[in-house]
């Protein structure tokens, strides 16, 4: 979703155990999936469509998109500005909710996914790190640092945390309803940024890249709108399991809003 959104493509992050993994190099096992790129979105849900390899079943269309409005206070203002024109260009009935107020907040879910996913891929490398000593970038080296020290201890109290973050986005896109959020914070950061500003963008996008990631639940970045000349992605978030739904959901969009060529 990311670099489709840094990118001005496509992309689709299919729910978690849909798509099987034989093969694929794992990182953390309770969150991978393997996701497709795309030019268009017709494009994208034929792909995706192959990749889920399942016979397609009929869903009906979602009927309201919700507006979480604590992850969009998260885009840089002009950018949550330009994809909120998309959104309202559609048409579609939006319902404006606070997603993780009562339930520890944003920072408190993305602080969960950071010790989970931590916990898991040093238990896939940890041994392979430590005994070869790789040379990473600083980024990957600081976070395979941090990974080396979550305790069992932090996992226990982060799995609850995790669970209610995904009971709190099945609640919200029941009845054919579908989260809609920015893909990033803004545009591709710039290489020149410094750490601090590196960090800044790389926290707050975690916080909305989590949320989908705890539940399970598929994910299309649309490359609905650009800033600057620097396209920006807007992703729709279905309840698990419902795909197609939300692939269904991105051709119809795309073909109300104006989209990068």
């Amino acid at each position: 979703r990311v670099p489709a959104s840094y990118c001005g493509v496509f992309g689709f992050r299919p729910t978690w155990g849909r798509v099987p993994l034989d093969g694929v190099m794992a990182l953390a096992g309770s969150y991978d999936t393997a996701g497709v790129f795309a030019q268009d979105a017709s494009h994208l849900r034929t792909a995706a469509t192959a990749l889920l390899g399942r016979a397609r079943r009929a869903v009906a269309p979602a009927e309201t998109i919700v507006v979480p409005e604590d992850v969009w206070a998260l885009a840089d203002p002009h950018a949550g500005a330009a994809l909120m024109l998309a959104v309202e260009r559609t048409g579609m009935r939006a319902e404006h909710v606070d997603l993780a107020g009562s339930s520890g907040g944003l920072e408190t879910w993305a602080d969960a996914f950071r010790t989970i996913q931590g916990a898991e891929a040093w238990a896939t490398y940890g041994e392979w790190v430590s005994r070869r000593r790789p040379s990473f970038g600083p980024g990957i080296a600081a976070r395979f640092e941090a990974a080396s020290r979550v305790t069992p201890e932090a996992v226990r109290k982060a799995l609850p945390v995790r669970a209610r973050a995904a009971e709190r986005v099945r609640s919200l896109t029941e009845g054919h309803r579908t989260l809609v959020i920015p893909s990033a914070c803004g545009v591709a950061p710039l290489l020149a940024a410094d750490t601090t500003a590196r960090r800044d963008v790389r926290e707050r996008t975690l916080r909305m890249t989590c949320i989908a990631g705890h539940a399970g639940a598929p994910v299309a970045s649309l490359p609905l709108a650009t800033l600057g000349g620097f396209p920006l992605g807007l992703s729709l978030i279905g309840a698990p399991g419902e795909d197609e739904e939300v692939l269904d959901l991105a051709v119809a969009m795309c073909r109300t809003g104006d989209i990068l060529s």
